[in-house]
């Protein structure tokens, strides 16, 4: 079984590699913090309206190949979506 990305530099290179918007610099996680129980992923542009179904992949994306599973909120672009709720 894979292992849970526990770090920024793996979930960010995990991400880059199954998504194409991070390769094109759309989207980037702007941070991923275990102590602070908190990641966050940010558009390149404030005028960008991502899809709230895209925005959602993505946070059920980080909640299923990280340790942010025990987090109590995924934050993407103009969203939040609660953990357990994804």
């Amino acid at each position: 079984m894979e292992k849970k990305k526990d770090n920024f530099v793996d979930l960010n290179n995990a991400l880059i590699e199954h998504y194409h918007c991070f390769n094109t610099e759309r989207f980037f996680l702007d941070a991923f913090t275990v102590e602070d129980k908190f990641v966050c992923v940010a558009s390149s542009s404030i005028g960008d309206c991502c899809p709230v179904k895209l925005c959602r992949g993505i946070a059920r994306f980080i909640k299923k190949h990280s340790i942010a599973n025990s987090f109590p909120f995924i934050y993407v672009a103009a969203y939040n979506f609660k953990t357990e709720a994804l």
